[in-house]
């Protein structure tokens, strides 16, 4: 400190912002916001669309019918009461070549198997609802939840996408089907609700300071 005086060298301060600067920079942050973007498509499917700030219109009952229909309860309890359908068909067909106790006894088992057959038809309805019920909203097999990625939009900019022809009449409504907003951000290029946007904020602030963080230990 001969004269009073020090120095500092600034090179590598001023090469960190050479690259806070650059477009590689840019790119990563905006990658992990849209990586968090396709994170807030889960939150919306396990909220049924709560998290985007109105929850999506409830499934149609023939929708209902057909998400359950698919259920292995609704399956078996199907199965059995075609089974004893078949029994009662196969006893009343008896029956009329049948006099006597032997036709009474043949009328008996009939009318025992389509109580059966009624029985069953009932448990695989209920199968079938309680199996709807129990799927988040827009699900039925899950290609359209599994299907969002995150794209290169090009330069230094990223979106959310997926392949799914149908998730845009999801999106937008049809003349027959309400709209269910999937995707994080709307057609104005806005977040869905505060949520969303401190989200996505969060995640670009969180990949910006780790960045950073690596520059100044090089």
């Amino acid at each position: 400190m001969a004269g009073g005086g020090f120095t500092i060298d600034l090179t590598p301060l001023k090469a960190m912002h050479e690259v806070v600067k650059s477009s590689e920079f840019r790119r990563e942050v905006a990658r992990a916001g849209a990586q968090e973007a396709v994170q807030q498509v889960e939150m919306a499917f396990r909220t049924g669309g709560m998290h985007y700030g109105d929850p999506w219109a409830p499934r149609s009952k023939r929708t209902m019918q057909a998400v359950g229909a698919t259920s292995k309860g609704a399956k078996t309890a199907r199965a059995r009461a075609a089974k004893f359908q078949r029994e009662a068909i196969e006893q009343d067909y008896a029956s009329v070549w049948l006099t006597g106790n032997k036709r009474e006894k043949a009328e008996a088992k009939a009318e025992k198997a389509r109580e059966k057959a009624r029985e069953w038809r009932g448990k695989a309805r209920k199968a079938s609802a309680d199996a709807a019920a129990g799927k988040p909203i827009l699900v039925d097999t899950g290609t359209l939840r599994k299907s969002f990625f995150v794209e290169d939009a090009g330069g230094d900019a990223f979106s959310v996408a997926t392949p799914v022809p149908y998730a845009k009449y999801h999106e937008y409504s049809t003349s027959k089907m309400p709209a269910r907003p999937v995707m994080p951000i709307d057609a104005a290029g806005n977040p869905r609700g505060a949520k969303v946007e401190t989200a996505i904020k969060r995640a670009m602030e969180a990949r910006t300071n780790q960045l950073i963080d690596e520059l100044s230990r090089k």
